[in-house]
């Protein structure tokens, strides 16, 4: 088989091409995983905050109950080493008001680029009051 001059000239461009577009493609790729794994996370830590404060709310309601069922909301979402903070750290029967802070670490659970996370931190509170029944 003959290749004209001008072909055999192009031959190795269409491989040089590939390989530079080819990194770019899937840094793209990876970057819109990562972003999607934050948004998960961030949405995570909000629904366990809202969950632990839906938990505070109900009679008999203690600290440690309130701390495991936001950390099961947590894990569910695939979120390791979290903190969650109960506040009062003992909730009575008189308790008004609980808020429910969760914070988690984005470099602890970040999949690909935990370098560029290291340090950066997602905090979500949710406060919910009692209603008193008579």
């Amino acid at each position: 088989m003959t290749i004209r001059n001008g072909e055999k000239k192009r031959q190795g461009a269409v491989t040089v091409e590939f390989a530079l577009m080819s990194s770019i493609a899937f840094m793209l790729v990876l970057g819109t995983i990562e972003f999607s794994r934050i948004f998960m996370i961030r949405g995570g830590v909000s629904n366990a905050a809202y969950q632990g404060a839906r938990r505070s709310i109900v009679p008999g309601a203690s600290a440690a109950s309130v701390k495991a069922i936001a950390t099961d909301t947590l894990t569910r979402s695939f979120v390791r080493k979290s903190s969650v903070e109960v506040s009062p750290e003992v909730i009575t029967p008189t308790t008004n008001e609980v808020t429910v802070t969760v914070r988690v670490n984005l470099g602890d659970n970040s999949w690909i680029a935990s370098r560029f996370t290291k340090g950066m931190v997602i905090q979500r509170s949710c406060t919910l009051s009692k209603q008193m029944v008579d």
